[in-house]
């Protein structure tokens, strides 16, 4: 038996965890649909598999060939705002379940899952903890995430299987797909054009995705067992946020705030408590928010139309 298993390892934050795994020693088995390799995360002790993970053969004869101590479960449906209602939701609870136990049957001891800020009763104060905060999804996405959450709950200690939740809250950072918030902010400023926005007062949490991947890493190597926010426990405004992206790009006029209208409905303030994962797990980001944004912003300017094309390619 040997090995961390990383599902989703072809994906946004998943390309961020398999290196992270990598730099901490690990043998990763990285897996995705359709490829066995992905250009831009090519390290030694990474193996690429390629498998579709509603496939229950599939999935069985995979785990069966490698054995994982560790699994790193990151795949999801994701793609930008229809994910919230997509029945495959619903799908991905089911595939998971089959995922745990193939785990478990073959020896694996050690499960981390992505679970989200979605989990949680957004109309409570924030910031929100993983103990005394109530869990309430209002979306299908939160909702089956929430459903697997408490599967895993009840049925880890049963297959002596530990595990871990990362409830994540927003990510930033290269690789993240074009259409999200910030990397469509700064695609848009790069080419000099106006950035027309609502009054930005949406306060939020952002995380650099490396910094994210990183407590996954280190939640895949600890004996915790429960939820962990996954989130910097700073409050940002959205149009703090998009300040300083202009302000790295010198492009400061072109952002127009109350040029729009606000969506109705949207929650003021989501804010996580880092506490657990701060002093429970010893996590610290390497980045500020304005060193991480000035990365993205470096990143998409430069090469990150060509690693983006890579990205569509093994994504």
């Amino acid at each position: 038996m040997s090995g961390v298993l990383v599902t989703g390892a072809s994906g946004f934050l998943g390309r961020h965890v398999v290196e992270a795994l990598a730099a901490r020693g690990c043998e990763v088995h990285a897996v995705a649909r359709g490829t066995t390799s992905c250009p831009s995360v090519d390290h030694a002790g990474v193996h690429w598999h390629a498998a579709d993970l509603f496939d229950s053969h599939a999935v069985n004869a995979l785990v069966a060939d490698v054995c994982p101590h560790g699994l790193v479960h990151l795949a999801w449906t994701t793609t930008p705002g229809a994910y919230w209602t997509d029945v495959a939701n619903e799908s991905w609870v089911a595939a998971s379940r089959t995922l745990f136990e193939a785990f478990s049957s073959n020896g694996g001891r050690r499960i981390v899952v992505a679970g989200t800020s979605a989990e949680y009763d957004w109309t409570s104060a924030s910031p929100f903890d993983e103990q005394s905060s109530p869990v309430a999804p209002t979306s299908l996405y939160g909702r089956s995430k929430n459903i697997l959450r408490i599967h895993l709950e009840q049925w880890a200690p049963r297959a002596g299987v530990t595990w871990a939740w990362g409830r994540l809250f927003n990510m930033y950072g290269p690789f993240e797909d074009s259409r999200r918030l910030v990397p469509q902010s700064i695609l848009s400023l790069l080419a000099g054009q106006r950035l027309p926005f609502d009054d930005g007062l949406l306060v939020r949490d952002f995380l650099y995705v490396a910094d994210a991947a990183k407590a996954f890493a280190m939640l895949c190597q600890n004996a915790y067992s429960g939820v962990v926010n996954i989130a910097s426990g700073e409050a940002v405004s959205i149009r703090e946020l998009l300040m300083i992206i202009a302000g790295h790009l010198g492009r400061v006029e072109l952002v127009e705030f109350g040029a729009k209208a606000a969506r109705a409905g949207e929650p003021p303030c989501i804010v996580g408590s880092s506490k657990l994962l701060r002093d429970g797990i010893g996590w610290r980001p390497r980045r500020t928010l304005g060193q991480g944004l000035l990365q993205t912003c470096e990143w998409w300017a430069g090469r990150g139309a060509v690693d983006a094309a890579a990205f569509e390619q093994c994504g």
